[in-house]
């Protein structure tokens, strides 16, 4: 999806409906221990991507900018912590082993003040999974530098 392709309201309009179509996808990139880079993975940050129904698998700097612009990146964080919640618990439930997600989450997440209680039922009798899920806001998104 390039900019050119669509104006800027009717973008957003398309990725909110892909959002309820469940369009989006997560993939899971690994994060190896330096040293021991053969050691069992068991932590990944998470990566969100658009099916586009044209253009095929699109990374997030094609639709990021929309959303963000529109001011729809609440939908999409939750969209993410849902998502990223269920992928865990179908992991964990008889394997035995302990996955742990790093989410990227917009700068609107910490802003919004229904977020919190949303992560609490999303999360609702699964302490195991809330222990298993780390939350990342860019410094950059913040307005915080890395140091601060």
């Amino acid at each position: 999806m390039t900019e050119s392709s669509f104006d800027r309201e009717a973008a957003a309009a398309y990725l909110t409906s892909a959002l309820t179509r469940d369009r989006f996808l997560l993939y899971c990139q690994p994060i190896v221990q330096v040293d021991a880079p053969q050691a069992e993975q068991c932590f990944f940050e998470v990566l969100v991507r658009f099916r586009d129904e044209e253009e095929g698998l699109l990374p997030p700097g094609s639709f990021i900018p929309v959303l963000r612009d529109a001011g729809l990146m609440p939908l999409l964080d939750r969209w993410v912590v849902s998502t990223a919640i269920r992928k865990l618990r179908g992991v964990a439930q008889g394997s035995g082993i302990a996955l742990r997600f790093r989410i990227n989450l917009s700068a609107a997440a910490p802003v919004d003040p229904t977020f919190p209680s949303f992560v609490a039922a999303e999360l609702a009798g699964r302490t195991a999974l809330a222990q298993r899920l780390i939350a990342q806001i860019p410094a950059e998104q913040t307005g915080q530098r890395p140091d601060d």
